[in-house]
């Protein structure tokens, strides 16, 4: 028998109910630091991993619930399509695996197995433990092993995401049962569709990121548009006025929640489709590559003054 759950959806109570946590001796060091220092849209997402204790953080990292919330502001076709959520990916030996999948974790930045059938023939799952703890991979269809994968997914639903002892923790993804499901792999041109990142100030879209996917499932930056740029995003992300107009009015509806929020998706062949919400991104440490019209600093500055005061928490 598959293992069905359900997650409860009282998100918007969370906004206001917060948990007690006690920081590592690197956030304590680090503490004053980053909340006096918030110069910089970098480490204002730091001061935010620090401070905000909020339980909808760890709603909003949820896949799986992020998912479930976004349902309140899209039409259907703008949903991923997921199945088969399980608490034991022993579960996945009963199911019947269509030719071209996503395997996912529900708790984490990466722990995923694609299988496409565009991808490298000649690449093969490693054996489990030699990639690291939150590997991306892209597997043929004629290579994939399900028993590997099964290896992989438990691995995964076993440890918690960044909650190193020593480190500056993303927190909120300790609040999240882990779970794994299936999701319809989506095309376009190439093998993983771009993506544009949607970042959200005080419930206001302020900025958008747009990028390719290369094969080895790792995200190549192209451009970054401001918020006086908007058009000159949605031309690049290939996506009509009305597709443009859902998704802004969806991401700010959710964004009016916290004072930033990112929110991913996924341009596909079939239109956009909601990917997830993110708290901190890249963990505090953003940069930008040498595609972008602009520093990083300068980047920085503009996402920060966008951002304006953090919290209240």
């Amino acid at each position: 028998m598959t293992s069905k759950v359900e997650v409860p959806l009282e998100w918007r109570e969370n906004v206001n109910h917060r948990i007690d946590r006690d920081l590592n001796p690197t956030e304590q060091s680090c503490l004053d630091y980053y909340v006096n220092q918030q110069t910089s849209f970098n480490r204002k997402v730091v001061a935010k991993m620090l401070t905000d204790n909020r339980i909808i953080l760890g709603n909003f990292a949820d896949k799986l619930c992020s998912s479930k919330i976004m349902s309140e502001f899209l039409p259907r076709n703008f949903l991923p399509v997921r199945d088969n959520v399980l608490l034991d990916a022993n579960d996945l030996k009963e199911i019947d695996l269509p030719e071209e999948f996503f395997l996912k974790v529900n708790h984490g930045s990466g722990g995923l197995i694609g299988v496409n059938s565009r991808a490298d023939k000649e690449k093969y799952l490693p054996e489990a433990g030699l990639a690291g703890k939150w590997p991306r991979f892209l597997i043929h269809p004629e290579r994939f092993d399900k028993e590997l994968a099964i290896q992989y997914l438990n691995s995964w639903l076993n440890i918690k995401y960044r909650q190193e002892p020593n480190y500056i923790r993303e927190w909120c993804y300790s609040l999240i049962e882990p779970k794994m499901f299936i999701e319809k792999l989506y095309h376009d041109l190439n093998i993983i569709p771009p993506q544009l990142n949607i970042l959200c100030f005080h419930g206001r879209a302020m900025a958008f990121t747009y990028s390719d996917r290369r094969s080895d499932m790792k995200s190549f930056v192209r451009y970054i548009f401001f918020g006086n740029e908007e058009n000159f995003a949605r031309v690049c992300s290939k996506l009509s006025v009305d597709q443009w107009q859902t998704m802004i009015k969806a991401s700010e509806a959710v964004s009016q929640y916290t004072d930033m929020v990112r929110v991913d998706w996924m341009l596909t062949s079939e239109g956009p489709v909601f990917s997830e919400l993110t708290n901190y991104p890249h963990g505090g440490s953003m940069t930008f590559n040498s595609t972008s019209t602009r520093t990083s600093e300068e980047v920085d500055k503009t996402l920060s003054d966008y951002w304006g005061s953090i919290g209240p928490y």
